[in-house]
């Protein structure tokens, strides 16, 4: 840290440069002016003379008139190095609202599309009957475990759409209609 000297007749006085941090900690009480006491809190040194309290800075500065306080802190402000200013590099800027939908409007409907194309594979590949069996078999493990470990499905229009009305905590299978919404 950078100490500021400022020269008064015949005495130097010197002010360390205090961290914001620390002065906004400062207390200060109604009857004591702010400068004396933010000044009493960076003294260190009257013409070599060490300042080892916050009272001992104080009794030399209430010997200072008002006028003479404020030239002083003004100078000792004025000598401080100048703030840093920090600044980011690279920070993300979101997409306007309306490219935002229409992109994932598009992104929704690739996904779809690889959908279709993969069960369209897997049709041909397996035949429609297995691939019945086997959704079938998976809806019976379902209700055998008591869908145990089961989370509610997503909606299928994501974000930006509608969700299904679904009652909490319940999932029907698709042949249960007793739980069924």
């Amino acid at each position: 840290m950078q100490n500021v000297e400022v020269k008064i007749l015949n005495y130097t006085l010197h002010f360390r440069q205090m961290p914001w941090r620390e002065e906004t900690l400062i207390k200060f009480k109604k009857e004591e002016n702010r400068l004396r006491v933010i000044l009493s809190h960076a003294l260190t040194e009257v013409s070599g003379i060490k300042v080892t309290t916050v009272e001992d800075a104080m009794k030399v500065l209430r010997v200072l008139p008002d006028t003479v306080v404020q030239r002083v802190f003004i100078l000792y402000k004025g000598g401080m190095p100048t703030p840093q200013r920090f600044a980011t590099v690279g920070l993300y800027k979101a997409p306007e609202p309306g490219k935002l939908v229409k992109r994932m409007a598009e992104v929704e409907e690739q996904r779809d599309q690889i959908m279709d194309k993969v069960e369209r594979e897997m049709e041909q590949k397996f035949g429609r009957q297995e691939i019945q069996e086997t959704l079938a078999s998976e809806r019976q493990m379902m209700r055998n475990s008591k869908m145990r470990g089961a989370t509610p499905a997503t909606a299928d229009r994501g974000a930006l759409g509608e969700k299904p009305p679904v009652k909490q905590g319940v999932i029907a299978p698709a042949g249960d209609k007793k739980n069924a919404n």
